[in-house]
């Protein structure tokens, strides 16, 4: 059978969604044979989301398949990167192999790392209140590095805290996120996820009515939870209105079950529906004024 093929970067959501799926299919019902291939040999960018996808879809196959990887052709730059960022740390032994026939992992885990603090949350496994708060703090660190003020970059970090909360009550699986500033474009995107069953599967036990995209927007009300529990939403209620204090623009993006949505201040957009693909996926980019 022939490869998957990722093509190019893994930046945008929408990219990420495009990428994952091509596996749909693959991870609902897998098939007799035993292995699955992934062609990354054009692989050449990788954001937060991007990475992290990667990891969780890594995660996934590697429990039904033997995964044969074509590696991306000539990227020591970007080897070098997701190495930096944690990703080797996380990801199936399986995964770092492929990747040790051609760039040397333990050589690039070894090097002299830099007080990167100010611009880079390595991807962060979120398991326990205390992983929590390590993003929560580096939330604050790296937006009051460029600019934010407190009481704006205090509620963006209160939105990512509970977005990672969220992993923790809700969805039983593994979560990462990770965050980083980019000084060319003066702006930091944050990427969250896991691989659990999703907001729409989870508020589908107290939201009986409704299509996706209205179950969607019910995760957006306060005191609207899978658990009944009404002191506390999904941690979404408050996004849209704080998440553009002190910016030129920002781009609020989710990816859950089959779709794929954009927030903004006055509402939540479907931007595309296609395949069930487990777990959520949110990506903020926060692009200061200049």
């Amino acid at each position: 059978m022939e490869p998957v093929k990722m093509n190019g970067e893994l930046k945008t959501l929408n990219q990420v969604d495009k990428f994952l799926t091509q596996f749909a299919k693959d991870l609902k019902r897998p098939s007799n044979r035993d292995e699955l291939a992934i062609d990354l040999s054009n692989l050449n960018f990788v954001s937060p989301i991007g990475a992290i996808a990667l990891l969780l879809l890594f995660e996934k196959i590697s429990s039904l398949y033997k995964l044969k990887i074509t590696l991306p052709k000539s990227q020591q730059n970007l080897v070098s990167y997701i190495e930096r960022i944690n990703f080797f740390k996380h990801c199936p032994e399986s995964v770092k192999n492929e990747f040790n026939k051609e760039y040397d992992i333990e050589v690039l885990s070894k090097r002299n790392r830099n007080d990167t603090r100010k611009v880079l949350l390595e991807i962060t496994k979120i398991e326990e209140d205390d992983d929590v708060d390590t993003l929560f703090d580096s939330t604050i660190y790296i937006l009051s590095s460029h600019g934010m003020r407190n009481e704006e970059l205090n509620k963006i970090a209160t939105i990512v805290s509970e977005l990672a909360t969220n992993i923790i009550d809700h969805s039983k699986a593994t979560g990462y996120a990770a965050i980083q500033y980019y000084p060319k474009f003066n702006k930091v995107v944050i990427g969250i996820a896991d691989n659990g069953v999703g907001i729409v599967n989870t508020m589908k036990k107290v939201i009986k009515q409704g299509n996706d995209l209205d179950i969607i927007k019910q995760a957006f009300v306060g005191g609207m939870t899978s658990s009944l529990d009404m002191e506390r939403g999904w941690g979404l209620t408050d996004a849209r209105e704080y998440s553009y204090f002190e910016t030129k623009s920002t781009l609020f993006s989710i990816r859950t079950h089959k779709g794929l949505y954009a927030v903004d201040k006055e509402n939540i957009l479907e931007l595309s529906n296609s395949c069930y693909f487990p777990g959520t996926f949110f990506s903020i980019e926060i692009n200061f004024m200049i």
